[in-house]
């Protein structure tokens, strides 16, 4: 978020991803602690799985929006 602040302009979008949700075992966040950093942060968190085609489209579309 720094890197972010720091070069891109104010009024960029931000969507926090939390990505490959399929690989259940290899988890590194959980989904609360990925809701509650974007809340913190007060931008939309989404979890994705391409794999299965789980809200792939959809965090496109989130961040268009």
């Amino acid at each position: 978020m720094q890197e972010i602040d720091k070069f891109a302009t104010d009024n960029v979008c931000k969507v926090l991803v939390g990505n490959k949700i399929d690989k259940v075992s290899e988890r590194k966040v959980s989904k609360e602690e990925g809701e509650e950093l974007a809340k913190h942060y007060n931008i939309p968190y989404i979890e994705t799985s391409a794999k299965q085609n789980m809200n792939v489209e959809e965090s496109f579309i989130t961040m268009a929006s």
